[in-house]
This record gives structure tokens, C-alpha cells and sequence, in this order.
């Protein structure tokens, strides 16, 4: 045997070698921790040193230079074991991002790949799969709690805002004055309970802006970074901004998701890099001159979610309930 055909029979050694201890070892029961000698690897581990004996019998029997075969052995083992690690962990990132992308983000899933990758590598192809289940098992109870916890808060606001303008109706309220405070109030509320699901505004911010010939002039918001100062002289031209093209085309439209060209922008330095922007009243087949503004939510997460189909109903019902107040409080 000379050393060509030794070392091919050696690496080839290294390679079964590798595939085997990353197949058998890199399995383990996700149910309990074990100790090392009972774990999978421990086979693994006998394989790669029968492989090692194998490749030390190929070295004796072709009388080849004393260590040559055992080097050739552990550098194909090594090689296979960790382009095999590489492949895997690919493997297991983009299954992930594939998998979330669509549920949360792309950005979000790319950012969680990188802990599972490790979590696979550490623990083994069985407890990251357990992983997995348990991750979508917590992803579908939160699901199920959200549904549940939005239903009782669309039946409290419609609750809510039925019995305000009825009152308001009863009283004979009307006038520009009661409609932004029937604004500042259900702004607030509607970011609240469906957008920051918690009794504070932080992250979100609520505006609606007010048709006037080809402006959209801001009237009413609901933010804790100061809407009202920030828009107080600023109108946005109806054809040259996202908002006014909401409008024109009667669609529910996003930043930076539908932005095209050059648009006009709210603020200088806005601090608000996603929002959504929705006709009042957005409903189908409505005249150009029925559009009497825009709803605006804004958000400080780039990943939030605000046009998902729920979101979008809310934002639908919200947009006819503001049409119908602004009317509500124009009558004489």
C-alpha cells in the first residue's frame, strides 16, 4: 500500500468517523439530563477511537512513516465534524427565519436564530426540536390570551363610544371644541387597549389629521411626545405625502412598507419610523369629497405590527366611527 492509497483509506476513515459522531451524537433525550456516559455521545466517542485504532492498524500494515495516518485520520474527522456543525447550524438558522419571519419579523427572527443556533450546538438536534415545540406551543397560548383580551376590549370601546356620543347627542353638544375632545379621548383609548395593551403611551401615538382643500392639517392626537406641538404648523400637501395618498386612493397605507419616490415628511427628525395611515371614513367605492381626513398611527418599533388583519378591521370600524362623530358634531 503506498502513502496516496493510505492516506484516502485513513481519511476516509476520518470522514465515516465524523458523520457518525455528529449523527449519533448530537441526539439526546430532551426529557431529562443525563450523565455524560449514558448520553449518545459516549457511542460517538467509542467510534471516533475505533476509527483511530482502525487508522493506526492501516499505518502498521503499510509500514508508513510513524503518526502520518493518524494525522490524516483527525484532520478528516475534525474537517467532516465541523463542516457537518456548519451545515447543520445553517440548516437550523434558516428554518427558523423562515419559520417566524411571517409571524413576527424578519429582523426579530434573524435576532432569535442566533440563540437557538447555539442552543442546537450545545444540547443536540432533539432538545432544539423540543425547543421549537415548546416556543410555538407559547406562541399560540399568547395567540389565544390576545384574542381573547381583545374581544372584551372591542365590546368596551364600542361600549364606550356609543354611550359618549349618545350623551353628547342627547345633550346637544356640537362644535369643533367636542369633536377633539371626543378625539383626544378615544385617540388615546384606541392606542391603548389595541396597539400598547397597557395603561400607559409609550411606544405609540395616535393623530388624526383633517382634510382643508389640498392640506391635511393636524387636529387632534394622542402621544406623550407632544403631537400637538410637533404638527401645530405643519399641513401635508393631500399629493405629495403618504397620508394624502391614503386618501386619494382610498387604501390603508403603511411606512416605509408602500412609501415610494419622495414624499413629505411629518417632522425634520422624526422619532416615529413606522406608521400607518387610514382614510376617514375608509369604506368601498366612496366619493374622493366623502374623505374628510386621515387617522394616523405611529409607532418608536420599526417591527410593530399595524396593518395584521385585526389591526386593520379596528383601524376600518375606528375611521367610520370618527366620520360619523365629525357629522354627529357638525349638525345644528
Amino acid at each position: 500500500m503506498n502513502w496516496l492509497s493510505l492516506d484516502l483509506a485513513t481519511a476516509l476513515v476520518g470522514v465515516l468517523a465524523g458523520f457518525i459522531f455528529f449523527f449519533d451524537g448530537w441526539k439526546r433525550s430532551p426529557k431529562e439530563m443525563l450523565p455524560f456516559h449514558k448520553t449518545p455521545r459516549i457511542t460517538g466517542l467509542v467510534w471516533v477511537v475505533s476509527g483511530g485504532v482502525i487508522s493506526g492498524l492501516l499505518n502498521y500494515f503499510a509500514k508508513a512513516a510513524q503518526g502520518r495516518a493518524m494525522i490524516v485520520y483527525v484532520v478528516s474527522f475534525a474537517a467532516t465534524l465541523i463542516a457537518s456543525l456548519l451545515f447543520a447550524s445553517i440548516v437550523v438558522a434558516v428554518y427558523h427565519t423562515v419559520k417566524y419571519s411571517k409571524q413576527r419579523s424578519l429582523r426579530l427572527a434573524l435576532v432569535e436564530a442566533v440563540p437557538i443556533t447555539f442552543f442546537f450546538l450545545s444540547n443536540g438536534l432533539d432538545a432544539c426540536l423540543e425547543k421549537f415545540s415548546e416556543v410555538e406551543k407559547s406562541i399560540a397560548d399568547l395567540k389565544m390570551q390576545a384574542m381573547e383580551r381583545s374581544r372584551l376590549h372591542v365590546l368596551q370601546f364600542v361600549n364606550d363610544v356609543e354611550e359618549f356620543l349618545g350623551k353628547d347627542v342627547l345633550n346637544a353638544r356640537s362644535g369643533l371644541n367636542y369633536f377633539r375632545f371626543f378625539l383626544a379621548n378615544f385617540l388615546r383609548t384606541f392606542v391603548l387597549m389595541f396597539f400598547e395593551e397597557k395603561e400607559i403611551l409609550e411606544n405609540f401615538r395616535a393623530g388624526f389629521f383633517e382634510r382643508q382643500g389640498n392640506n391635511l392639517v393636524f387636529l387632534e392626537g394622542a402621544d406623550v411626545k407632544g403631537s400637538s406641538y410637533e404638527f401645530s404648523g405643519l399641513a401635508l400637501d393631500v399629493t405629495n405625502s403618504l397620508a394624502g395618498r391614503a386618501l386619494l386612493q382610498n387604501r390603508i397605507l403603511a411606512f416605509p412598507d408602500d412609501a415610494r419616490g419622495a414624499y413629505q415628511k411629518r417632522s425634520a427628525n422624526p422619532e416615529y419610523k413606522h406608521f400607518v395611515v387610514v382614510p376617514v371614513p375608509f369604506r368601498p367605492n366612496t366619493n374622493e369629497s366623502e374623505r374628510i381626513g386621515v387617522l394616523c398611527i405611529d409607532s418608536l418599533n420599526p417591527d410593530a405590527s399595524l396593518k395584521a388583519e385585526f389591526q386593520r378591521r379596528l383601524l376600518m370600524y375606528f375611521s367610520n366611527v370618527i366620520a360619523s362623530a365629525r357629522i354627529s358634531y357638525s349638525a345644528d
